[in-house]
């Protein structure tokens, strides 16, 4: 049986292949940082839980899944340390999943490993190749309101405010605890990069009688600053 000298491209294969290989790449990485068994789900539920403890049916609906499922991954974050189940102040019945020290630190080096890959890859490619392939990744999504908003979330690196440099920098800064860049560009490019996702928790501006400088926590009025930074 003669084989096809020009088989077809691809492209799903291939992505898919890169997505466990990233998957992979960030559990080595965790593995290293004291922090074995990462999952794949790890990054998006702690992104959510270092702004603040949400019920399980919270989760769920800001993950755009089953309460069952939702429960599932809380679960999985408390038999590892991560995570422990709480009451809710307001609504004795609900059961809050809150963040241990463990945790938050296990979320941050999530965000920090995940920068670090990301240089990584950018630091081999062009810019003209990274944002050629930022194109055809978003051409996987079905329609135009799909894409749409997956740029407003994530612009295209030639819409980017900031450089990998500058990535760097605000990641020396923001362990140092010496801000090298104004209040406005920090909170603008905290919100267009994932709208908070990878500073989420890690960063805030705090105004004393030495300066101002970025500290650990949340950044606060991130949404008024969301809104802001959108409409500029």
């Amino acid at each position: 049986m003669a084989t096809d000298a020009n088989p077809p491209y691809r492209f799903g294969g291939l992505l898919a292949r890169a997505r466990r290989s990233w998957v992979e790449q960030i559990r080595e990485r965790m593995q290293e940082a004291g922090f074995p068994g990462y999952r794949q789900s790890d990054a998006w539920v702690l992104a959510l839980l270092l702004q603040r403890p949400l019920a399980i049916g919270q989760l769920g609906e800001a993950m755009g899944i089953s309460r069952q499922a939702a429960r599932q991954m809380a679960d999985g974050l408390v038999e590892r340390g991560y995570a422990t189940f709480g009451t809710d102040d307001a609504d004795a019945r609900r059961t809050l999943v809150v963040l241990t020290r463990r945790g938050k630190a296990y979320g941050r080096a999530i965000w920090m490993a995940q920068d670090a890959l990301n240089e990584t890859v950018r630091s081999r490619v062009s810019e003209a190749d990274l944002a050629a392939a930022d194109a055809v990744l978003r051409a996987v999504f079905p329609d135009e309101n799909t894409r749409q908003q997956v740029d407003k979330r994530m612009p295209p690196p030639s819409e980017s405010p900031l450089s990998g440099c500058a990535v760097a920098e605000a990641r020396a800064s923001a362990t140092s605890g010496a801000a090298s860049w104004s209040e406005s560009t920090f909170r603008r490019y905290w919100c267009l990069i994932g709208h908070g996702r990878r500073m989420a928790g890690l960063c805030s501006w705090n105004r004393g009688g030495t300066g101002e400088r970025l500290v650990p926590g949340p950044v606060p009025g991130a949404g008024a600053a969301c809104r802001s930074a959108g409409s500029r």
